[in-house]
């Protein structure tokens, strides 16, 4: 896993149910979601329904429990709770250099 910091992802019991809702990481950023409410929760990749690439995926995770990912490519990841669909967030993993270029 890499040596980055990882970026946090708190699951709430009340919307957005995902803290933050929208998460923007640069390339080479770990991500873990973390369970400080009293149920279970979990991360499903949205495409992981579909025949793309599933990028992550966890069991249930249990109150006071994290889940994390190494790094992922840039992209855009939206995910949702299994256990509670209502549950929806967004991963967005850009890659610093590419957007310095862009805007220059």
């Amino acid at each position: 896993m890499s040596s980055a910091v990882p970026v946090e992802i708190t699951f709430e019991p009340i919307a957005p149910y995902y803290q933050p809702q929208l998460a923007v990481v640069s390339t080479g950023t770990p991500v873990r979601w973390v369970n400080p409410t009293a149920s279970p929760h979990s991360v499903r990749h949205d495409d992981c329904l579909t025949d793309a690439m599933c990028a992550f995926q966890s069991i249930a995770v249990p109150p006071d429990s994290v889940f994390s990912i190494a790094p992922l490519p840039p992209g855009r990841y939206s995910y949702h709770c299994e256990l509670h669909p209502i549950m929806r967030g967004l991963l967005i993993v850009i890659d610093p250099e590419v957007e310095a270029a862009n805007f220059p």
